[in-house]
């Protein structure tokens, strides 16, 4: 009877482990994807749109693995804050790379780096065209 039930209990606890796996895996390109009504806030003023398509694919394309280095101050962050699903925070890396902080509403918070897919300036330049505000245009130096 005590092993059946250790069993059980070694099967429900293998079960949970695998939703949290693959919920792990998929929901970051979901929210990104349906992301709509976004508040942007960078260099402390917001705005509220809806992400073009250009936005969510240099958020989604391209290589992305897990980032476990430090993060930059959030001063220089593009936070994308989407009600009931989740906040992205965009950090500038390189001329190839960016640095993702995500925080689902419900979910794991992660950090990933973006690369192969364009960079920070490019995310910048694309919200300029987007929201025509001029808090977007300008031009990062990674060389500082």
């Amino acid at each position: 009877m005590r092993k059946n039930f250790l069993w059980m209990m070694l099967g429900s606890l293998v079960t949970i482990l695998i939703i949290l796996c693959f919920s792990f895996f998929t929901s970051y390109e979901k929210n990104t994807q349906q992301m709509l009504g976004t508040m942007v806030v960078y260099k402390h003023e917001s705005i509220t749109t809806h992400l073009s398509s250009d936005v969510c694919a240099y958020l989604s394309d391209g290589n992305r693995s897990l980032y476990f280095g430090k993060l930059p101050s959030q001063e220089s962050a593009i936070q994308i804050n989407s009600p009931d699903r989740a906040t992205l925070y965009v950090y500038p890396l390189d001329d190839d790379s960016i640095i993702i902080r995500y925080e689902p509403r419900n979910g794991i918070k992660r950090t990933y780096k973006k690369s192969g897919y364009g960079d920070f300036n490019r995310v910048l330049k694309t919200l300029y065209e987007l929201t025509d505000n001029e808090i977007f245009n300008e031009t990062i130096d990674y060389d500082n």
